[in-house]
Order: structure tokens, then C-alpha cells, then sequence
């Protein structure tokens, strides 16, 4: 696609998508209201929707833009409720895995996922949907792919900063 067709597609998209980021932003929001949840409780959540195998905190923090400290809080808040399922990582025993419980599957699932399905999908019929289901699938599949390569660079470039300050701190002469 030449730089022309995108700057065409971006002026066309760019107003339906922000218009779309508002509106599942804000039934987001309501939704974490509704179960006295807080932004970042219910963007983990989502997250551990959509990996039923389950992520390490490490990793639900880079994806969700928290930081490592911060993420441990919230997910012990989210096992509080019963919102989350940590179990020992068969990989590095030092590390846990979350999962998003049953109880989470029951009591948020269908606030945070049928609405979106219900509004892009009603008026279509079964062909149009199947269709939408096969595009609307990969194009967002594939964005979301680039914008996490772009946000663990983004997360790995900041930690090799703070390596080099403290490093740099760690050669000063003491006084």
C-alpha cells in the first residue's frame, strides 16, 4: 500500500475508529463502575479474557501499561473478589500465572463482550457477518500485534534506561 492510499484510508478510519475507542471506552468504564471495579482492574481482566492459558503479571503489566509493582496490588485485589486465579508457573517458579476465574467469566464477560458484537453485528445477515466476523478478526488481531511489538519496545527501551541510571549511580564516588 503506497504512503497515499494510507494517508486516504487514515482520513477516512481515523474519525470512525476515535469515535469507536470513545464508545467502548466509556462502556468500559461503566461496566467497571457497575462491579465497583477500577479502570486498570478491569483492563487486566480483559486482557485474561482473551489468554485462557493465562499471562504473568510481568506480562499483564507491559500490555496493560502498568507498572511491575503496581500490577501485583491489582491482581491480589482481583483474587480478593474472585476475579482472578494465580497459580505457580510451571516455567519459572519464582512466577505466577493469572487467569481470568469463572466467577469473572460469568459476572463480566457478557458486559464487557456482547455489547460490542451486539452493536457492530445487528442489521447484518448471516453472510455480511461471517464476513465482518473474518476481516473486522484479523485486521484487529494484527493491530493489536503491532501495538504490543511497539509498546514492549516502548517498555524494554524505558527499563534499559533505568539500568543505565542506576549503573551510573552505582559507579559514583561516594562522598
Amino acid at each position: 500500500m503506497s504512503i497515499t492510499e494510507r494517508l486516504e484510508y487514515a482520513e477516512t478510519l481515523s474519525p470512525l475508529l476515535l469515535r469507536w475507542e470513545v464508545v467502548a471506552v466509556n462502556r468500559i468504564r461503566r461496566v467497571a463502575e457497575r462491579h465497583r471495579l477500577s479502570l486498570n482492574e478491569i483492563l487486566v481482566v480483559a486482557e485474561l479474557f482473551a489468554r485462557p492459558h493465562g499471562l504473568p503479571g510481568s506480562e499483564i503489566a507491559v500490555r496493560v501499561g502498568l507498572g511491575s509493582g503496581g500490577i501485583s496490588m491489582l491482581l491480589a485485589r482481583l483474587e480478593e473478589r474472585d476475579f482472578v486465579e494465580r497459580f505457580p508457573d510451571p516455567l519459572d517458579r519464582r512466577n505466577t500465572i493469572a487467569v481470568a476465574s469463572p466467577e469473572a467469566r460469568r459476572e463480566l464477560w457478557p458486559d464487557l463482550l456482547v455489547p460490542d458484537v451486539d452493536l457492530l453485528l445487528t442489521g447484518l445477515d448471516e453472510q455480511q457477518a461471517a464476513a465482518a466476523r473474518r476481516f473486522v478478526g484479523a485486521a484487529v488481531d494484527a493491530g493489536i500485534r503491532r501495538a504490543f511489538r511497539a509498546s514492549t519496545r516502548d517498555h524494554r527501551r524505558r527499563q534499559e534506561q533505568r539500568d543505565r541510571r542506576q549503573e551510573a549511580r552505582r559507579r559514583r564516588p561516594r562522598a
